[in-house]
């Protein structure tokens, strides 16, 4: 019986095969097959949402995967144009952080500044002045028109996007003085947690970089934190909760083995679970409930019962 072709695909992402078989994309002639492992990489092996594709879809990843030829052949190396034909009219051109520096112009740039101050994170002045600096710009892709049109500098680009809004002292004032401690910060954190009357669920399902940078929080977390918003967390509640309690969990949580088996052996412990009580719920059932599929399909090729006999080494099962 043949492979399909994403059984063919994790073989390549596996090294267990070098290439897909010959002809495989010249008789795609409707390019089902491109469509198919594009969804299988992000939907499947990365388990991405929205955020995580505008963030890193580019083309150095793209060939990185192994799907740097079909990029090539169908698509003529455009990472947007591929995204489009897998998933039509879901993304825009400017949604993603790799943009052609041909594609911009002063007017674009502007309009996606403020497209992204208004409505995607709606912020203040005040936290305007907070977050708005060259990584924040960075972290939108909009440093290459920051270099090309107002040579490197935020006050100018701001200055025309609102004009006679900011002064290049406010920026100064806000950098140096506000996040003068560790304490402060943590304290401040608190507070907002506190005002917006936030459960533990609430936390898991809405923490993550967007919700610290809509909050004014991301100068203190890449000042004292090394812009990791689960470290500030973890200082805030101690042990209260796991990386992987988390609806968007740090990217890297899952990259190693060692690390995802001891994240998942800290949340045995925290349970007091037994390999018997696993059992008992169901091994599966429990991988499942536990969102910890991503980790077992890349490091344990998805048999949940070597992960488990990793996972409780000392126990003869």
């Amino acid at each position: 019986m043949s492979l399909k072709i994403e059984e063919i695909y994790q073989e390549i992402l596996t090294g267990e095969r070098k290439r897909f078989p010959n002809g495989t994309w010249s008789k795609d002639e409707k390019r089902e097959s491109v469509k198919r492992v594009t969804r299988y990489l992000i939907e499947e092996v990365l388990e991405w949402d929205d955020n995580q594709i505008k963030e890193n879809w580019k083309l150095h990843f793209i060939q990185k995967k192994k799907l740097g030829g079909v990029c090539s052949l169908y698509f003529k190396d455009s990472p947007f144009k591929m995204l489009d034909f897998v998933y039509p009219n879901r993304f825009s051109k400017w949604d993603l952080k790799h943009i052609p520096r041909k594609s911009w112009t002063r007017e674009i740039a502007l309009e996606n500044l403020r497209d992204w101050i208004e409505n995607k994170e709606q912020l203040s002045k005040e936290q305007i002045l907070d977050v708005c600096d060259r990584s924040w710009l960075y972290d939108r892709g909009l440093d290459s028109p920051l270099q090309m049109f107002w040579n490197g500098s935020r006050f100018k680009m701001l200055d025309d996007a609102y004009p006679n809004q900011f002064t290049e002292r406010d920026f100064v004032k806000v950098t140096q003085n506000y996040w003068g401690s560790k304490y402060k910060s943590l304290k401040i954190f608190k507070e907002i947690i506190k005002e917006k009357n936030m459960s533990e669920n609430d936390i898991k399902e809405q923490y993550c970089l967007r919700w610290i940078i809509k909050n004014g929080l991301r100068t203190p977390v890449r000042k004292f934190w090394n812009d990791s918003p689960y470290q500030m967390l973890n200082e805030a509640y101690p042990h209260q909760f796991l990386k992987s309690d988390l609806k968007n969990a740090p990217n890297g949580t899952w990259d190693n083995k060692e690390d995802s088996l001891q994240e998942i052996k800290r949340r045995v412990d925290r349970e007091a679970l037994s390999i018997s009580q696993i059992y008992k719920f169901g091994i599966v059932k429990w991988v499942k409930v536990n969102k910890l599929t991503r980790p077992v399909e890349k490091h344990w090729k998805g048999n949940t019962l070597v992960m488990l006999k990793e996972l409780f080494s000392e126990n003869n099962i």
